[in-house]
């Protein structure tokens, strides 16, 4: 209470502090993503600044008939390494769909299975 009626006394004499306090909120950098496919080798999948709760993973071969399906919940770290599925060859794909924490969620380009160079 003796704040109060010395901060008001203060003002009323013209005496007061009057202090401004500009904040900047930085905003929060964009996600990114990094989806890389080898045939005979790994699907490697990275992200960053976004919390990922399920990643949904499809392979297709070079026809771009469906070979391979998996579904990752709740990834830990930021990154997810898998094996790429046998059927997959040099010129087939893979397609990544992440959903967020947020309830957002992002479909990454489709990205070719390039060969490993391993005879």
């Amino acid at each position: 209470m003796r704040a109060r009626t010395l901060a008001f006394t203060l003002l009323g004499c013209g005496l007061g502090l009057v202090s401004t306090v500009n904040t900047t909120v930085a905003e929060a950098p964009d996600p990114t993503f990094s989806l890389s496919c080898t045939a005979g080798g790994e699907t490697v999948l990275s992200w960053k600044h976004v919390r990922v709760t399920q990643i949904s993973l499809d392979w297709f071969n070079s026809s771009g008939a469906l070979v391979a399906q998996t579904i990752s919940t709740n990834p830990r770290g930021l990154r997810l390494s898998l094996p790429t599925p046998a059927p997959v060859d040099d010129g087939g794909r893979v397609e990544a769909t992440l959903f967020f924490a947020d309830g957002g969620g992002a479909r990454l380009a489709p990205t070719a299975c390039t060969s490993s160079g391993a005879f």
